[in-house]
């Protein structure tokens, strides 16, 4: 008896878990497994990114040192340092039951490689649309404050979507914003036309989506670049310190 009455109490708090999402997201409501409708972002499918982190004219990449906080480093001297991040990578898996991080939605692990760190988060994929949480780990974490990757079918030239999201101050930081309570980010999305993008010698072709993101902190900024077969091929943000971050697939997912 104890054990079923402790399973309908995991149970509950799955179901009423409160996912960080969009307030416009349509979702396919299945409990136990809300993979079945994904197309794109199906379970244990890779994907790759390479990134490239620039402010002001310099280019740098993301070093950790053992037991502390990560640093930057600028490009050009980054293989004299032994634990640096060379790529993030993501799929879709199946969590431990009840442990699923936001209700409705793919469970993501995101790896920082090859360095041992890991995150579970939340994912979108249906026939109503496609949302994505940015890596949000060491320097990735500015990205909260941008909007995140986020279209809605049909895909048209000129369509335009909205949105809100509140953000706490556990995202601030003196390395790029410090603020103290809760903002509300405001959300424009607008699909500007369509091009093609270069996969280690294969031309992808890709709806170019701009978005920008607005609130008492100023505005952050994201275009990115979607495929119906492989998701968002590349994203390029403009932080909330005018810093930039691209990330771009680093080989076509199989």
């Amino acid at each position: 008896m104890k054990k079923l009455l402790l399973i309908l109490f995991l149970l509950i708090a799955q179901f009423l878990s409160s996912a960080q999402c969009y307030e416009s997201l349509k979702y396919i409501k299945r409990v136990f497994n809300p993979d079945r409708d994904n197309k794109i972002y199906r379970r244990e499918r890779l994907f790759q990114f390479d990134y490239q982190y620039t402010k002001g004219d310099t280019s740098y990449r993301v070093v950790i040192a053992p037991g502390k906080d990560f640093y930057l480093v600028p490009e050009s001297v980054v293989d004299n340092y032994l634990y640096s991040v060379k790529q993030i990578s993501f799929k879709v898996i199946k969590p431990t039951l009840f442990q699923r991080t936001s209700r409705y939605q793919s469970e993501t692990l995101t790896t920082y490689d090859p360095l041992l760190t890991k995150a579970w988060q939340g994912l979108v994929d249906n026939k109503h649309n496609v949302w994505l949480h940015p890596p949000r780990v060491y320097l990735f974490r500015i990205l909260e404050l941008n909007p995140f990757p986020y279209i809605k079918y049909p895909l048209a030239v000129g369509k335009q979507w909205t949105d809100s999201l509140s953000i706490g101050d556990h995202w601030s930081d003196p390395r790029w914003k410090v603020w103290k309570g809760r903002i509300l980010n405001q959300y424009t999305y607008r699909v500007m036309g369509q091009t093609s993008i270069s996969i280690l010698g294969t031309t992808i072709p890709c709806w170019i989506i701009q978005a920008s993101a607005k609130s008492s902190l100023g505005t952050t900024q994201l275009v990115s670049y979607f495929n119906e077969e492989y998701g968002f091929v590349q994203m390029d943000y403009i932080n909330i310190d005018e810093s930039r971050i691209t990330l771009k697939l680093h080989r076509l997912p199989i």
